[in-house]
């Protein structure tokens, strides 16, 4: 039997996790949202500890179990430098870089938005923007905002960003969905954000994730019922021309970071290993 067991959620890690708790294996369950998937919550019940982002997670989950760690995330998410950054995209050092995440198979709503807000942008030679589309996105944008230079800005559009901590290295802000993931590469980065909950996520849990960090004072909301092309781009210019607004969000985005979250649970699941739950969770 292993020393020890760790779950990230859904369906295919149940009969492991009782298998596992069965045995008397420790289970430790990673919880990254601000409110515990369904099935999550399932296999806490299993578990000797659910390690979660913050306070907030642990309403729901067996009570003196949880402790919170923060998210992990690989180590190049927030090492990169931001020279490394410009020269992975052909960026201009002298411009302030916004980056746009679609995620993986695109956000329709969001990189429509995005794709007007740099139409709106156009004449700022000051701006250079990141744009990740997403391979669900169809292109239909491209005959209406090439990528390159576009009047003043400058726009780079890319399927997938296989190297995107370089991209949060070069980025002055980010616009973005609220994912676990998302929010702590950003955070862990330090990067003053926009962010735009999917509507439709389970329990809100989106919703539920940015509000944290908009309290905190790290980032911009931006409800996806009002999400549009002149919105966005007002949003962005306002962080962008205010003085100290970028430095200040940046800052509070940074507090609420867990770059080492991943040596927090790795430490955990150590002593998870050598200890007896009283112990654990004594």
């Amino acid at each position: 039997a292993p020393d020890a067991m760790i779950a990230t959620g859904g369906i295919a890690a149940l009969p492991a996790v009782i298998a596992g708790a069965i045995q008397g294996t420790p289970v430790v369950v990673l919880e990254g949202n601000a409110v515990p998937g369904r099935m999550n919550r399932i296999l806490a019940r299993f578990s000797r500890v659910v390690a979660v982002s913050s306070d907030e997670a642990a309403v729901g989950l067996p009570a003196g179990r949880t402790v919170v760690t923060g998210l992990p995330i690989r180590r190049e998410i927030y090492t990169a430098s931001r020279e490394e950054g410009q020269r992975a995209f052909g960026l201009d050092p002298s411009r302030r870089t916004v980056l746009i995440i679609g995620g993986s198979q695109g956000a329709t709503r969001l990189n429509r938005a995005a794709e007007e807000a740099v139409a709106r942008l156009a004449s700022r030679g000051d701006l250079q923007v990141i744009h990740q589309v997403g391979g669900g996105w169809d292109g239909a944008g491209r005959a209406q905002t090439p990528a390159g230079p576009i009047a003043g800005i400058r726009y780079v559009r890319v399927p997938y960003l296989e190297r995107i901590g370089a991209a949060y290295a070069c980025a002055d802000a980010v616009v973005s969905r609220c994912g676990a993931n998302a929010l702590a590469e950003i955070t862990a980065c330090g990067r003053p954000a926009i962010l735009v909950p999917y509507p439709y996520a389970a329990d809100d849990h989106q919703a539920r994730n940015a509000r944290r960090l908009v309290a905190a004072g790290g980032a911009v909301l931006v409800p996806d019922a009002q999400l549009t092309g002149e919105v966005l781009a007002g949003e962005i210019a306002a962080l962008l021309d205010r003085p100290g607004r970028l430095e200040t969000l940046g800052a509070a985005a940074r507090s609420q970071g867990r770059p080492d979250a991943a040596d927090r649970v790795v430490a955990l699941v150590s002593r998870l290993a050598q200890a007896t739950p009283q112990e654990v969770r004594g």
